[in-house]
């Protein structure tokens, strides 16, 4: 199965992924979430909808970017779309 990290002190709905429960092959292996490595996109978008499962939503934001550090991206039902994607 898919892995979240979570902490139980923060009262939002949160997730850290791990590498755990995707099915992304080898280089990737298993949970990559990532567009922009080369990975088979049918593959990435697999493993963001198990993600989204484990946080209790529906799917991610497509253009929701993730990477390894400390930023927090904050996603509101309803809330528009960038119009400056860079």
């Amino acid at each position: 199965p898919t892995q979240v990290v979570t902490f139980p002190h923060l009262k939002v709905r949160h997730g850290c992924s791990t590498r755990v429960g995707g099915v992304s092959a080898a280089p990737w292996e298993s949970l990559n979430t990532g567009f922009t490595v080369g990975d088979e996109p049918s593959a990435v978008w697999e493993n963001r909808r198990r993600f989204a499962a484990c946080l209790g939503v529906e799917n991610l934001p497509p253009l929701l970017s993730m990477s390894h550090g400390k930023e927090v991206a904050r996603v509101d039902r309803g809330a528009p779309l960038p119009s400056d994607f860079s």
